[in-house]
């Protein structure tokens, strides 16, 4: 029997038996309908925050010019607003952190943006689409990918569901479509890089990681399955099955890096490290230093329980953010042991590891942001696809990203908001107490009863939200033990083929 675990033998001739799938054409035709709709309604049901920064970065890289994106704040600029047009100061002095591809995106939305609107007014539906339309390509992009990876181990029919889940998973139209975000960018090219590994086109496949560096920070996280697979490639050498794609990986490597720094060129030139230091380290450094950001993890249940964010406090005299490092470094080992152990299934084994470790290293970290699930779901679908047995924990994930993404739409008074509201109290109290004369001031409540009763108003604006929170928590942390399970447990392949070289060549028999 032929072995469907490999992506030479699978040939291109699924791809071609594509054409006129029904399954295919129509998720494609039902999720290009959906994203065109939530883009329409999208200035009524958002924030518009993160939009806003956007457009005042294509204004900037459009009027400015792209040199000018590292070492200077964008310009400011109205938005539409329900109360009408209105100039925001919202983080004025935000200066553009994403890396150079992006900003040659954002440099041609802000050239359309300002041809449909000479004004360049954000929130409108002219700069909703504008500003979507790159997440939307990358999200049919996605799933093509998913067909691709899916329909190369698994035949036809795998490779349309994986196409039709991807196309129309919830959380993922949300995030480009209601949001503009921009997580797809890399998620993309992301599975494509997958798809090349598994057919040993390494040399594509550090273009397509470059790529993913280039759009995005989260690219850094690929790096590991360029290990996982140096490893197997070393693995196959040891035991004689090939091998030769050690090198070609190392090459591949070096194609991802010198693709990023000619992308980074022009800004090397002009400003030196600016563009590294404000896409790269900033962001890993020094942004968001906090547990989690709404991301419904294993740090979200700690801050249900302690109501404080701050990475700088300690469990065991160790400071939460070490902890999650550790963590985080102990779900790679898991993730590796785990696929490690299907190593004979080259193909397979790096699409687990991919799942495995892009999931864990959202659930265990800290500081994640509630978005950086969407990475993994795509990898997860296609495992679920191949093998049913992880769709008891895809299905939970894919729901609580759905939350995770609409999280400003229902949350109302989210967990870790209890160290700003004492703060806030407690100027309250010292100001009420300063400005009451002496006299008077006995009529006032001391600090210990001002701070019962300030808990006291925390908890009733917290109570429409705990149970919601404590609900996807727990679904979260279920949804990735189960897929932890499956790869365990369910994730052997049911047909025992002969081991194939991992440099692309047959064995014999």
């Amino acid at each position: 029997m032929a072995n469907t675990y490999s992506g030479e033998q699978a040939g291109d001739g699924w791809l071609s038996g594509l054409r006129g799938s029904r399954i295919v054409l129509f998720s494609l035709l039902l999720g290009c309908t959906a994203r065109v709709w939530l883009v329409w309604v999208s200035p009524a049901h958002k924030s518009p925050w993160d939009h806003h920064e956007y457009v005042r970065w294509g204004i900037q890289a459009s009027t400015q010019g792209l040199l000018s994106m590292y070492t200077s704040p964008p310009p400011e600029s109205d938005a539409l607003l329900p109360e009408g047009r209105t100039r925001i100061h919202h983080r004025e002095q935000y200066i553009c952190n994403y890396p150079p591809l992006a900003v040659y995106l954002l440099r041609l939305k802000g050239a359309l943006h300002g041809v449909l609107d000479p004004e360049r007014v954000s929130n409108t539906r002219s700069a909703h689409f504008v500003f979507s339309a790159a997440s939307m390509v990358a999200d049919l992009l996605l799933a093509w990918g998913c067909l691709a990876v899916t329909g190369a181990l698994g035949g036809r029919r795998a490779g349309e569901i994986a196409f039709a889940v991807a196309v129309l998973m919830p959380p993922i139209m949300l995030d480009s479509c209601l949001w503009q975000q921009t997580d797809s960018w890399v998620a993309a090219p992301a599975v494509w890089m997958l798809y090349a590994m598994i057919r040993r086109r390494w040399l594509l496949a550090g273009l397509l990681w470059g790529t993913a560096l280039g759009l995005k920070t989260q690219g850094i996280l690929l790096a590991p399955i360029w290990a996982f697979a140096w490893l197997l490639a070393w693995r196959a050498r040891v035991e004689n099955r090939g091998g030769r794609d050690l090198g070609r990986i190392i090459g591949g490597v070096l194609v991802a890096l010198l693709w990023l720094n000619a992308c980074a060129l022009p800004f090397w030139l002009s400003s030196g490290s600016a563009w590294l230091h404000n896409s790269v380290i900033r962001n890993l450094r020094d942004e968001s230093p906090r547990t989690t950001l709404k991301a419904f993890n294993i740090w979200y249940a700690d801050l249900l329980l302690s109501e404080d964010p701050s990475t700088e406090q300690t469990w065991l005299g160790i400071k939460k953010d070490k902890w999650g490092k550790g963590l985080a470094v102990a779900g790679l080992l898991a993730a590796g042991l785990l696929s490690w152990q299907r190593r004979q299934r080259h193909d397979y084994a790096l699409l687990l590891f991919a799942g495995l470790w892009l999931l864990l290293v959202v659930m265990l970290p800290t500081r994640v942001h509630e978005r950086y699930l969407l990475l993994c779901l795509p990898l997860l679908t296609c495992l679920a696809c191949l093998r049913p047995g992880f769709w008891v924990g895809v299905v939970p994930l894919v729901a609580v990203a759905t939350f995770q993404v609409a999280v400003y739409q229902w949350m109302t008074f989210g967990a870790g908001m209890w160290p700003e509201y004492l703060e806030g109290a407690r100027e309250f109290h010292g100001k009420a107490w300063a400005e009451t004369p002496p006299a008077l001031q006995h009529d006032l409540p001391s600090w210990e009863e001002a701070r019962e009763l300030a808990e006291q108003e925390y908890r009733r604006l917290r109570a429409p939200d705990v149970v919601r929170e404590w609900v996807l928590t727990v679904v979260a942390l279920w949804g990735a033990g189960a897929v932890l399970a499956a790869a365990a447990f369910t994730a052997r392949p049911r047909e025992k083929a002969p081991p194939r070289p991992v440099d692309g060549s047959r064995t014999a028999g």
